[in-house]
């Protein structure tokens, strides 16, 4: 038996419900507590391939750090290093460097003053004296260059004057030689003296040396139309005994001795 009605062929899809995730306030304390913290990334949890991939590119080449280039960069600093090898040499810098060692480059160093390094000069001074790090050299208007060496940090230095000079000039050099600063020293002159001279229209009738090595000068005048003469002694102590006394001064040839006049070229002390 045959079906001859026709039909209409449906395709039916089911709907999957959509899921709301919705939190539900007073029920917030169900959550559970915090796994634990997972292991970290070992090397071996990565492949070859993995590991390759992080690699960056190669670098140039180091250039091994010798005994030479490293004292020499010590001494770049002000630094006076000792050893024979590197880990000693470094050992050194850091001793020195705690214990205050005062260290720096050309930069640093050319900013320093004169007086961080000498003592100002005074008047009779022979020497330039000063501290100075242990290794520094100096020199006197380019020439004489020393190198000063020692025990500690810091040298005392004493540098001859050259005779003569109003001035001279001394250069400073880190331990490696190089010229860091120089400065130009005035040498400080005493005063100078000169004689004092007599009045216009006066004679020198004597002069003479006595026992206090005393040189006097005895000068005369004429003062009115009758013929008077009085006379002025000039007395230069300037090499006078140190023990000499003044209450024996006396004057030769001076009858009418009206003053005498008492200076000095040089700088002595007189006790009244």
């Amino acid at each position: 038996m045959q079906n001859n009605e026709e039909y209409t062929v449906v395709d039916i899809k089911a709907k999957v419900p959509k899921v709301v995730d919705v939190k539900i306030p007073i029920a917030q304390g169900l959550e559970g507590p915090q796994g634990p913290k997972g292991e970290p990334f070992r090397y071996e949890d990565f492949t070859q391939e993995q590991l390759k991939s992080l690699k960056g590119p190669k670098g140039d080449d180091g250039r091994g750090l010798d005994v030479t280039s490293l004292t020499n960069a010590l001494k770049g600093i002000g630094l006076m290093p000792t050893g024979n090898d590197v880990y000693q040499l470094i050992t050194n810098a850091l001793i020195d460097v705690r214990n205050g060692a005062d260290i720096g480059g050309l930069n640093y160093w050319g900013q320093k003053n004169f007086t961080d390094f000498f003592t100002p000069l005074s008047v009779g001074n022979t020497k330039l004296q000063g501290s100075i790090p242990t290794g520094f050299y100096t020199s006197i208007n380019g020439q004489d260059r020393r190198q000063w060496d020692g025990s500690g940090l810091i040298q005392s230095v004493h540098i001859d004057i050259p005779t003569g000079a109003e001035n001279f000039t001394v250069e400073l050099y880190l331990p490696n030689e190089e010229k860091i600063c120089s400065f130009i020293v005035n040498i400080p002159q005493a005063p100078k003296y000169t004689a004092p001279n007599p009045s216009y229209g006066m004679t020198m009738i004597s002069e003479y040396t006595d026992n206090n090595n005393v040189k006097w000068t005895v000068y005369d005048e004429e003062y009115d139309l009758a013929g008077g003469h009085r006379q002025v002694a000039y007395c230069d102590i300037s090499n006078v005994y140190n023990n000499a006394n003044y209450n024996t001064l006396s004057v030769k040839n001076a009858t009418n001795l009206q003053r005498f006049v008492m200076y000095s070229t040089t700088p002595v002390t007189v006790c009244t």
